[in-house]
């Protein structure tokens, strides 16, 4: 099965939000922009990422980009860059870092006042763990509709994976996909 295809197949409409945690270099936010033209929330933390971004959607009014990323606690944290500047982890070390903004993503729906998210899609190395369990225990899973994640393998994301899944079980049903990529939409 080709999740590439399924990843972009969902009923968004141009009224409806969409969260892109980890943002890199805007291919999703180009793709979801063009085919459903919805409100667009980008978080990436990478101040290169970030500032590619910036320009990429500079006069493209419905997308909003964050440089910070989302972990369970607000904090400033390594962002290890690995071997071209292309990808990083919070989780995975290399002699490259910068130091990068994280929050609570249930800090930020608050601070915002969302309650109601079509879709997020998780692709941010790693702390998707964190983030799950942490809109899980604050009560806010239930904001998204749609739950789209890239799992990554980090130290001890077998554990991690069987949470995650297990959390989400709550109150999602999945409907597509394996580790890598998942897709769960709210019961």
């Amino acid at each position: 099965m080709d999740y590439d295809d399924l990843r972009f197949e969902h009923s968004i409409s141009e009224n409806d939000r969409f969260f892109i945690v980890g943002g890199y270099e805007g291919h999703i936010s180009t793709i979801i922009s063009d085919k459903y033209n919805p409100e667009i929330f980008i978080f990436e933390p990478s101040k290169k990422w970030y500032n590619f971004l910036i320009e990429k959607h500079e006069n493209n009014k419905k997308i909003k980009i964050y440089p910070y990323g989302f972990g369970e606690d607000d904090s400033t944290r390594r962002l290890y860059v690995h071997g071209s500047g292309d990808g990083s982890s919070l989780f995975i070390d290399s002699s490259e870092y910068e130091d990068v903004e994280i929050r609570k993503m249930s800090s930020f729906l608050e601070e915002n006042s969302l309650d109601s998210v079509k879709m997020v899609e998780f692709n941010c190395e790693g702390a998707e763990f964190e983030i799950l369990s942490e809109l899980y225990k604050e009560d806010k899973i239930n904001t998204f509709e749609i739950i789209q994640i890239q799992y990554h393998e980090i130290p001890g994301y077998e554990m991690l994976y069987d949470r995650s899944t297990e959390i989400l079980s709550k109150t999602h049903k999945k409907v597509w996909g394996g580790f890598i990529w998942e897709c769960w939409i709210k019961k």
